[in-house]
């Protein structure tokens, strides 16, 4: 073998072996986000349902060099999230996208002049909370936000059906529909292509997903489309955003 063989062969064996690392490391991060996902529902869950602790959460994950995952409660901006909630008559989703622009607003300087000043002194923190270069805490870097929630949902099949719920849905009462089932949901929008979920149903057992936007199905909605855009706030390397309309 020359001399240039064995430099193409060290060459295939050294982008294999950080190839082998890089898929190594993704799966132990998934692996450990799935697992903490998991055990915060179930913490909730103990809490049992419509109670204050199951109220809508911001939440904040973090990565470390060794590829573990922590989550906690962004309490600050949880209680803004509360006051849009009840501005728009329960809708969380539309909620969490009015929180993002706010958001996007605070990063940018460009905040409301008709906010209270308690109020831009909360999203003002966001420079100094997370900081557009990522500089965290000890060492453990942003990785991204989630939201914690409980709903109704009412799952239709005819284009009748889509309509009459849509309608109360706009209401704010679709928590009076005879086939309403409750849920708790709790979505993240990590760095990377996937979005993951914990969803349980009440009386249920919680599962948990992940999937992408540009996936079999696609991931896609209002709530995904706010927490990846809410996530590329604060990040030099903006993941893909879900389209905000299902489909």
């Amino acid at each position: 073998m020359t001399e240039a063989d064995k430099a193409t062969v060290d060459t295939v064996e050294a982008v294999f072996h950080a190839t082998a690392n890089a898929l190594s490391a993704q799966d132990t991060l998934a692996a450990h986000l799935r697992r903490q996902l998991l055990t915060l529902e179930e913490h909730h869950h103990r809490a049992g349902w419509d109670t204050a602790a199951n109220a809508p959460s911001l939440l904040r994950l973090w990565c470390s060099p060794d590829y573990t995952v922590e989550i906690d409660y962004c309490e600050g901006y949880t209680s803004v999230l509360h006051m849009l909630v009840n501005h728009t008559g329960g809708d969380c989703a539309s909620a969490t996208l009015g929180l993002v622009r706010l958001f996007e607003k605070a990063l940018s300087g460009e905040l409301d002049e008709s906010m209270s000043p308690d109020l831009r002194a909360t999203f003002a923190e966001l420079r100094t909370e997370t900081g557009v270069d990522l500089e965290t805490r000890d060492g453990w870097q942003f990785y991204g936000f989630g939201l914690l929630t409980e709903v109704w949902r009412v799952i239709s099949s005819s284009p009748a059906q889509d309509a009459s719920i849509a309608e109360l849905a706009e209401a704010g009462m679709i928590d009076r529909h005879p086939r309403r089932e409750k849920i708790r949901h709790l979505m993240v929008a990590p760095l990377g292509e996937e979005l993951w979920w914990v969803q349980r149903h009440h009386g249920g057992q919680a599962y948990c997903m992940a999937g992408k936007p540009d996936g079999d199905p696609p991931v896609s909605g209002p709530l995904p489309h706010a927490l990846a855009r809410m996530t590329n706030v604060v990040t030099a390397t903006p993941r893909p955003v879900p389209r905000k309309d299902r489909g």
